[in-house]
C-alpha cells in the first residue's frame, strides 16, 4: 500500500514538472522572425498618375457636295502642310473655268477693238469738225464784207452742227457699248474665280503637318464624313498626380508615360505644364493636380492616339549609393510630441551552428534617422552596412530578446 502511494506521488511530481518546464521552456522560446539586411544601392523615389492622351486636331470636310475621286491617303499616315488630302470630280468645274476664261479673253479683245474703232472713228470727225469750224469762220469775214453769199454761210454752219451731234453720238454709242462690254467681262472674270474656288474647293488640304487618324471617304461615293488630322508636336498626356507628390514636381522634368494599349513600350516625355487647381473626387479623399506631359520620343507620333489611357512616371528623388533598408522594418515612434523612426537589430548568436538553417540570435532597438523613403524602402543614417533588421515586427519583442530566423541569403557566417 505504501509502495503504491509512492508511485502515485512521483507520478504527480513528473506531471507537474513537466508542465513547469514546458511553460518555462515555451515562455523562454525563440521568437520566430523574418529579416533583411541593409544593403547599398540606387535609391529613387516616383510619382505616377493616369490620365489620357490629348492633342489638336482637325476634321476636315469638304464645302461642297460632290462625287469622290481620289482619296490620297490613309490612317497613320504623315502628311506635310499643304498636302492633297482627297478630290472631288472636277470636269465640270474645269469646263466652266476654261469657259469664262475664253469668255473673258473674247470680250477683252472686242473692247480694244472696240475702242481702237471709236478713236479712228472719232478722230476723223474731230479732223471734220475743225475743218468745218475754220470753213465757216472764213465765209463769216467774208460775208461781212459782202463777198459770200449768206446762204454759204448757213449750209457752213449747218455742217458744224450736224458733226457736232455725230460725234457726240459715236463717243455716247461707244461708251454704252465699252459699259456693256466691260460689265461682261467682268462677269466673266466672276465666274472664273468661281469655278477657280470650285476646283479650289474640291481639293482637301492638310493646313498643318501631321498624322491621319481617319478617312470616312471612298473613291467613288458622295463626299460625306470627313478625314481627322493630328497635328504634328501637339500630343500631350494629361495626368493627374497626387497633392504628396506635386512638390517636387517642375516644369522641364523628365517623364516616363506607358500607355495601356502598349505597356512593353514606354515613351520618353518631359512635364509641359503644371495645373493650377487641385480636385478632390470624394469627400475626404485626396487631391489630385492635373499635369501635361509633352512627348520627347519620336516614336510617340506612331503609337499615341488622342484618347489612350496612359500613366505617367516622374523620379522626384534619386540618391546614388543610399543605404536602405525595408520599408516594412521601419518603425515610427512619437516621444513628447516629436516623432522617431527606430528599427529592431539582431545580433546573430556566435555559437550558431554556421551551416544550420536557422539561426538564433538577440534584438534590440535602435534610433534611425530617414532621408528618404519610397513605397517599399526607406534611405537611412544610423546602420552600417550588412546589418539585419527585422521587417513586420511582432509587438512581443523586446530588448534582448531571443529570435530564429531563416538564413538570409548571402549572410556571412558569425
Amino acid at each position: 500500500m505504501k509502495a503504491r502511494w509512492i508511485i502515485l506521488i512521483a507520478i504527480v511530481a513528473l506531471i507537474v514538472g513537466g508542465s513547469i518546464w514546458g511553460g518555462y521552456a515555451k515562455k523562454h522560446a525563440p521568437v520566430p522572425i523574418t529579416v533583411a539586411r541593409t544593403e547599398r544601392k540606387a535609391f529613387k523615389r516616383e510619382a505616377s498618375g493616369t490620365g489620357n492622351i490629348e492633342a489638336k486636331v482637325y476634321s476636315l470636310s469638304f464645302t461642297t457636295p460632290g462625287r469622290i475621286s481620289r482619296v490620297l491617303v490613309r490612317e497613320r499616315d504623315r502628311v506635310q502642310a499643304g498636302a492633297v488630302l482627297a478630290e472631288l470630280e472636277q470636269e465640270r468645274e474645269r469646263e466652266s473655268l476654261v469657259a469664262a476664261q475664253d469668255r473673258a479673253r473674247a470680250l477683252t479683245a472686242s473692247l480694244r477693238a472696240n475702242d481702237l474703232k471709236t478713236n479712228n472713228d472719232a478722230g476723223k470727225l474731230r479732223a471734220s469738225l475743225a475743218q468745218a469750224r475754220r470753213q465757216l469762220k472764213l465765209s463769216q469775214r467774208l460775208r461781212a464784207i459782202g463777198a459770200e453769199a449768206a446762204e454759204t454761210v448757213r449750209e457752213g454752219q449747218r455742217l458744224v452742227n450736224q458733226l457736232s451731234v455725230d460725234l457726240d453720238s459715236l463717243l455716247i454709242t461707244a461708251g454704252s457699248q465699252r459699259s456693256d462690254l466691260q460689265a461682261q467681262i467682268a462677269q466673266a472674270k466672276a465666274d472664273s474665280e468661281r469655278s477657280t474656288q470650285a476646283l479650289k474647293d474640291a481639293r482637301l488640304i492638310a493646313p498643318v503637318a501631321g498624322t491621319i487618324a481617319q478617312v470616312d471617304f471612298r473613291a467613288g461615293e458622295a463626299a460625306q464624313g470627313m478625314i481627322k488630322l493630328v497635328q504634328a508636336g501637339t500630343l500631350r498626356v494629361k495626368a493627374q498626380i497626387q497633392e504628396v507628390d506635386t512638390v517636387r514636381l517642375a516644369a522641364g522634368m523628365p517623364a516616363r508615360i506607358e500607355l495601356d494599349a502598349d505597356p512593353d513600350h514606354p515613351l520618353e516625355a518631359i512635364i509641359d505644364e503644371l495645373g493650377v487647381m487641385a480636385t478632390v473626387k470624394s469627400e475626404g479623399g485626396s487631391a489630385t493636380l492635373p499635369v501635361k506631359f509633352r512627348f520627347t520620343d519620336p516614336s510617340a507620333e506612331g503609337q499615341a492616339r488622342p484618347g489612350y489611357t496612359a500613366t505617367a512616371t516622374i523620379v522626384t528623388q534619386r540618391i546614388e549609393n543610399a543605404l536602405q533598408i525595408p520599408l516594412e522594418a521601419l518603425i515610427e515612434e512619437k516621444k513628447d510630441g516629436i516623432r522617431q523612426y527606430k528599427v529592431w537589430v539582431v545580433t546573430p548568436d556566435p555559437k550558431t551552428n554556421p551551416k544550420a538553417p536557422k539561426i538564433i540570435g538577440t534584438v534590440r532597438k535602435q534610433t534611425v534617422t530617414v532621408v528618404a523613403r519610397n513605397l517599399t524602402s526607406a534611405v537611412v543614417d544610423g546602420l552600417t552596412l550588412d546589418t539585419l533588421v527585422i521587417t513586420l515586427p511582432p509587438d512581443t519583442l523586446a530588448a534582448d530578446k531571443r529570435v530564429v530566423f531563416e538564413r538570409v541569403k548571402d549572410e556571412k557566417a558569425p
